[in-house]
């Protein structure tokens, strides 16, 4: 049997792990948004009702965004997996012919169904529509329009800060440390003294 080649294992487990990702993504916002959906009902103050409808559009939003970003990745991946040239014949050819599988015997009723658009953009978008409507009504006399122009606001000061902010770069010192030469002559040190 001819050795794997790390590469296509790694190749393997980032796509094991963008799976992971979105399951993980799922499960802690939507235990979120029923916690905040919770106390968004109970709250008494209506400035507390504006407070945190802001905050669920926004979480929404984040996810939405996410998940838009993570489909293109899982897309991106899955080609990868399917190519020959990148995982040898067998695996690719392997991935290709279960993909092509899938597309002709599924019937049609499920086929359209799938779950990274579903978990990634379309269940954080009903969210995000469902948190509108409720932040636009947080005072039960109709609709207003000083919410949406707050949530529209922080949407999109949130959009460009998010877009331009990068953080805090780790110093090459930091990389460095983790090659292989460095590590066993720290050690070797730690051992002689």
């Amino acid at each position: 049997m001819a050795q794997e080649r790390p590469e296509r294992r790694l190749l393997f487990d980032f796509f094991i792990h963008e799976i992971e990702n979105l399951h993980n993504r799922v499960d802690w916002f939507l235990i979120f948004h029923g916690i905040l959906f919770e106390a968004f009902v109970a709250a008494h103050y209506f400035a507390h009702r504006i407070t945190l409808g802001v905050l669920g559009c926004v979480v929404s939003y984040v996810w939405l965004v996410a998940g838009i970003r993570q489909l293109w990745n899982f897309k991106h991946l899955v080609s990868s997996i399917a190519d020959d040239g990148i995982m040898g014949g067998e695996t690719g050819q392997l991935f290709t012919k279960l993909l092509e599988a899938r597309e002709a015997f599924q019937p049609l009723w499920m086929k359209w169904a799938r779950a990274t658009p579903a978990f990634g953009i379309i269940l954080p978008s009903a969210v995000l529509i469902a948190w509108l409507v409720v932040t636009t009504t947080y005072t039960e006399n109709g609709f207003s329009a000083i919410a949406l122009a707050i949530v529209i606001g922080t949407l999109v000061l949130l959009t460009v800060s998010w877009r331009f902010v990068r953080g805090p770069k780790p110093p090459s010192g930091a990389v460095a440390h983790l090659r292989p030469e460095n590590t066993s002559s720290k050690h070797d040190s730690r051992n002689t003294s």
